[in-house]
């Protein structure tokens, strides 16, 4: 069995003084979106206070990611409206990273061409977030479980946008991640193609 991800390991711990509460996955859930989009905001405009507050506010959406599946799991308040909530405010986070980190880079070396980045990443992530779900709905979640190294999953490379942003390391941070989402994608396509014909 593959070790569970560290970030699940504390979300567990996070939510443990929740477990019998009112507070429910979808309020988690909601938490994170929030956190994703205030954080996006934040990254649009480009001051170094702004932007350093914007890369904690990405983390913590990051970790609500995994809080409110955490909670679900060990209240048995799992549904099927709450699954598809997680993956679609996760995906909004995300776009809403790549916009305003995108906005807010102009003024850098990248210029124009940062927003031009920031719009063909979000868009990246919208086919990969459809890709994994369409995947999931047809095969199951197994189907989308990622490559766990030492308890390190592949999404947890976005934690990096932390210490990238506040050492100054946004803009190549951003560059790199940006373009490695299209070979990414291509990724997600190969898996998704190769399950449907394993299945046929």
């Amino acid at each position: 069995m593959a070790l569970k991800s560290w970030d699940s390991r504390i979300a567990h711990y996070i939510i443990l003084p929740l477990r019998n509460t009112p507070v429910t996955p979808n309020h988690l859930t909601s938490l994170g979106l929030i956190s994703g989009i205030v954080g996006g905001i934040l990254f649009s405009c480009a001051t170094p206070a702004c932007v350093n507050w914007a890369a904690l506010l990405f983390i913590i959406s990051s970790l609500m990611d995994h809080c409110d599946g955490e909670l679900a799991r060990m209240t048995g308040k799992s549904t099927q409206f709450g699954l598809y909530y997680d993956h679609l405010a996760s995906a909004a986070n995300f776009i809403t990273f790549f916009i305003g980190a995108g906005v807010g880079l102009r003024q850098g070396s990248l210029s124009h061409f940062s927003l031009i980045l920031g719009v063909i990443a979000a868009m990246m992530m919208i086919i990969i977030f459809a890709l994994r779900m369409v995947r999931e709905y047809k095969y199951g979640k197994e189907s989308i479980t990622q490559l766990n190294y030492g308890g390190f999953e592949i999404e947890d490379y976005f934690y990096l946008v932390g210490p990238f942003t506040w050492f100054g390391l946004l803009l190549p941070f951003f560059a790199v991640t940006s373009i490695g989402l299209i070979f990414y994608v291509l990724w997600e396509l190969w898996l998704s193609l190769r399950k449907t014909r394993a299945m046929k």
